[in-house]
């Protein structure tokens, strides 16, 4: 798939190893965001973060999204 779109092996790397940071550094805020506050739903948590990263962080998304009740 993304070598019939012209990308060589170590862009490939590259694109999955940044998907792969930015989705560990959005479960690692959850996750203090959730130890911060003991008793909290984690997963709650989890899915806020991870629909904020998969909108870019978009302010309206952030401010609309499922955010956790604290």
């Amino acid at each position: 798939m993304f070598t019939e779109r012209g990308f060589d092996a170590t862009t490939i790397e590259q694109i999955a190893a940044e998907a792969c940071v930015s989705e560990l550094a959005a479960g690692r805020g959850a996750c203090d965001r959730w130890a911060a506050r003991a008793g909290s739903d984690l997963t709650a948590y989890l899915d806020a973060a991870l629909t904020a990263l998969a909108a870019g962080f978009a302010a309206g998304e952030i401010e609309a999204g499922a955010r956790p009740a604290d």
